[in-house]
């Protein structure tokens, strides 16, 4: 479940979240933590890397990945 979530930092400011071999998402950081999916059904804005990655980890339980 969420624990199979690979998150990648490859820049200062940038996560790319993939689930097996789908990537899910990215994550950057600017005024805030701004998650969003190429299809756009994952999308949001957070204070906090931890409030991202809950949302990422909820939405995996939810889709039932």
């Amino acid at each position: 479940m969420p624990n199979r979530l690979e998150w990648v930092r490859d820049a200062e400011d940038h996560w790319k979240l993939s689930f097996g071999a789908d990537q899910l998402c990215e994550v950057t950081r600017a005024r805030q933590y701004v998650v969003s999916s190429p299809d756009r059904s994952i999308r949001g804005a957070h204070s906090s890397l931890e409030g991202a990655r809950a949302q990422v980890q909820a939405w995996v339980r939810w889709s039932g990945r």
